[in-house]
């Protein structure tokens, strides 16, 4: 026994596949290019809308016409067109000597259906009558696939593969005329279908519903070739004005708008040619800013596993340039492997980096706050509505035609908008960008349209082609622009609800982290009491400081302290919240095998960071950002290992090996005398980082032994050079790695932990630096440098 298919059924798979009127025309315009027509002709023609004619339908079951010639005289009022169209005189001619109200109502429907339609004219190849019986009569066919098989390297792509897009029709009327043929055939053929003949019956098969492509009449010119989709008894009003809207919102954007051989679409409405939206260079060329980048992957025949000698993140790669045209500036980014790995996060499996395949984009950015007239499209309020209309972030483009809705009105595909409610300030939002990315079925086979045309499956292909961009955008990019900003406006803002968003979310792991260590170590009560009581004295402090602001905010000078100081609070908490959290656990571990050697190595560790993270918290309030401590002088190597030899477990359960040792060899102290608190801050980051890092490049890299080396040395007062075998950082992010939440990682990280470790370098007198020799990687940076006098 097999399945038995109901006729009704292929009228609910029209309904559920095609949503729009839009998407049925953009699906018929698609088969015009599969069928290599150079261009494509979308003509509709109405003498009489729907809803006029279910009203003078109704009047006549109703009885509110008294005889023919009152109907005939309320149809004529209700003509879309003049009465001397030649359509409108055909139309009238039917109904202009009939005599009895019943048949009028019959011919009013026939001329209905005769007389008003949308019709879909290509120049391809056509199809031959076996083919249009095998293939456009059977829904779901593979006929594009095997095509798309068969063809070669040079050929254009084909856009359809599911064989569903005829019944687009179905959307648009109820009944669809064919006529097609190929080159040299003598004669068309030809395919009728009503679609009502599929709900007459509930009991009816689909077989049981005859559909017959025939043989046409004779061709006039036997060269001619191509195909017509003639769509009437229409199931919506049509009018111009509805059709130019449709034309300016989606027609417009159905084939790539960037692209200077896009697919010509022509569109009429009773014979009056409807324009589609342009961009035009003109915009372009004044845009504030240009981005373009490409997503490369190494080619399938390279092997998925490290090359001896190559660099690992050549594996998959996003290079990126953006030139900043208001501020004439650019800038090139580089995102490797384990930058992309961490991006698209652990829930997505590594492999996918290689099976979305190679893309591009590029976007054109406007700051909307100072957009001026521009010679060739006209005001200030021309130019405004123009990138009105076009802007809504990145729309995608799959072999040059659209798949919707990315990039349409309202929509947030890459969560910019949210982006930038968080972020004051923040230019990098869908209102400000016009844009695309190009995708296409070669080179992204994995990332398949949904059945009913509404946007991307949602594949792990394309949750890594959201975050690549999403964190692209949100994160290198808008950091640099921030930057640039800063340098040319003369004042960086500090979004200061974010910051005290943040302080609560830190308080919650700390109050939860310090309750353990209470538990844990009763001893140390009266200090972690005075920990939390300093903590709790410094957010009454910045809240009492940050919402006197508020009621000032004119006061410039007052609100740049209280930046200031906003960041401090942040940075402390950031801090006790790191320290007390890698406390714990080290010591649950030490007190569960009863080492008491590592329990005392931690609380010394602790202690030191503790002890400067106590004195910030009493030297901070509102007006002020710095404090002192007290300086000592104190062996490097010692506190070094110390710090190793506190995470042992965690280095340990990621295999990392560790050396610490004098550069110039020996066993010798190298004494520094400056705040110890500080410095181990220092390495606690920078251990911290690796141990990140380290953990990405090894789900990347089963074969790396992963490792950390640290070379301290007595020149320029103490100093220590610390690098790492993992991804490596680009050069390019040399300087901003040192920025306040700069971050390229996926997880909570704010971005603060490099920033803290430079700023407590430079309060002891000295500095960290990413060097620039190349120890790891030939195009990576792995190697930081502390110095304690500059």
């Amino acid at each position: 026994m097999t399945f038995r298919v109901a006729a009704r059924t292929v009228l609910e798979l029209g309904a559920e596949l095609i949503s729009s009127d839009a998407i049925a025309i953009y699906e018929l315009v698609k088969n015009a290019f599969d069928a290599r027509s150079p261009s494509v002709l979308v003509s509709v023609q109405v003498v009489l809308k729907r809803s006029s004619l279910d009203k003078l339908l109704d009047g006549l079951d109703d009885g509110v016409f008294k005889d023919c010639a009152t109907a005939f005289k309320e149809t004529k009022k209700a003509l879309e067109t003049e009465e001397d169209d030649d359509n409108a005189q055909a139309f009238l001619s039917r109904l202009d000597d009939v005599s009895d109200l019943r048949t009028f109502r019959a011919e009013l429907q026939y001329a209905y259906s005769r007389y008003n339609y949308i019709r879909i004219v290509d120049t391809g190849l056509g199809m031959s009558l076996p083919k249009l019986r095998e293939a456009f009569l059977t829904i779901g066919t593979a006929n594009r696939v095997l095509e798309r098989k068969r063809g070669g390297a040079a050929d254009k792509p084909i856009l359809g593969e599911k064989g569903v897009g005829r019944l687009a029709a179905m959307r648009l009327g109820s009944r669809l005329y064919v006529k097609t043929s190929r080159p040299g055939d003598t004669h068309w053929s030809q395919l009728s279908i009503d679609w009502d003949d599929f709900s007459r019956d509930p009991s009816q098969l689909i077989d049981d519903v005859p559909v017959k492509a025939r043989k046409g009449f004779r061709k006039a010119v036997i060269s001619d070739h191509g195909t017509t989709l003639t769509i009437r008894n229409l199931s919506a009003d049509w009018t111009l004005k509805s059709l130019r809207e449709m034309a300016a919102a989606d027609f417009s954007r159905l084939v790539d708008p960037f692209a200077v051989d896009a697919f010509p679409i022509a569109i009429a409405f009773n014979q009056t040619t409807v324009e589609t939206r342009k961009i035009g260079s003109l915009l372009f060329k004044n845009a504030h800013g240009y981005c373009k980048g490409q997503y490369k992957v190494r080619a399938p025949g390279a092997g998925a596993s490290p090359v001896a000698g190559a660099d690992p993140n050549d594996r998959a790669r996003l290079l990126v340039d953006f030139d900043y045209r208001l501020y004439s500036e650019k800038q090139h980014f580089d995102l490797g492997f384990s930058e992309l790995r961490d991006a698209i996060g652990q829930e997505v499996p590594e492999g996918t980096l290689s099976s979305l395949g190679a893309f591009s984009f590029e976007f054109y950015w406007y700051n909307r706050r100072i957009l001026t007239a521009i010679d060739g499209i006209g005001k200030q309020a021309d130019v405004r509505k123009l990138v009105n209309a076009w802007s809504g972030g990145l729309m995608v483009y799959r072999d040059g035609f659209r798949v919707n809705p990315y990039g349409g009105d309202g929509d947030d595909w890459l969560n910019l908008n949210t982006q930038a409610f968080k972020s004051s300030g923040y230019l990098l939002n869908t209102d400000q960008i016009i844009g695309r990315v190009n995708i296409s079925l070669d080179q992204n086979p994995k990332l398949l349209d949904q059945t009913n045309r509404e946007g991307l499956r949602d594949t792990y292909e394309k949750a890594a082609l959201v975050s690549i961009l999403h964190k692209f955008l949100t994160g290198p990019l808008k950091f640099w622009m921030d930057d640039i900003n800063e340098a040319y406006q003369g004042l960086k803002q500090v979004d200061l609800d974010q910051v005290e968003e943040n302080v609560q979310k830190y308080d919650r792991r700390v109050t939860l982290n310090l309750k353990q260590l209470r538990e844990l170590f009763p001893e140390q009560r009266d200090t972690v009491d005075q920990i939390a009581s300093s903590f709790s004295e410094m957010k009454v402090a910045f809240t009492k400081a940050h919402g006197a602001a508020k009621k000032s905010e004119k006061d410039r000078l007052r609100l740049i302290e209280l930046a200031g100081v906003g960041l401090m609070v942040e940075v402390v908490a950031h801090e006790l919240a790191r320290a007390t959290k890698h406390t714990l656990q080290v010591l649950k571990s030490a007190k569960k095998f009863h080492v008491p050697t590592e329990i005392s190595s931690v609380l010394d560790t602790l202690g030191s960071q503790l002890t400067t993270i106590e004195r910030r918290l009493r030297v901070l309030d509102p007006l002020s950002v710095s404090g002192r401590q007290r300086k000592a002088e104190f062996d490097l190597v010692a506190t070094v290992a110390t710090s190793f030899e506190s995470r042992q477990d965690e280095l340990a359960a990621l295999g990392i090996q560790y050396v610490v040792r004098r550069k110039e060899g020996g066993t010798a102290p190298v004494y520094l005398k400056g705040v110890k608190g500080m410095f181990v801050q220092i390495v606690e980051n920078l251990i911290a980082n690796s141990l990140h890092w380290l953990a990405v490049e090894k789900t990347s890299n089963s074969r790396l032994s992963p490792s950390i080396t640290v070379e301290l040395s007595p020149e320029h007062g103490g100093s220590f050079e610390y690098t790492d075998n993992g991804p490596g950082i680009s050069p390019q992010a040399a300087e901003r790695i040192f920025d306040a939440f700069y971050t390229t990682r996926k997880d909570e990280g704010r971005g603060l932990g490099l920033y803290i470790s430079k700023q407590n370098a430079n309060a002891m007198g000295g500095d960290l630096t990413l060097m620039t020799e190349r120890r790891i990687h030939p195009q990576r940076l792995n190697t930081f440098k502390f110095v304690a006098e500059k």
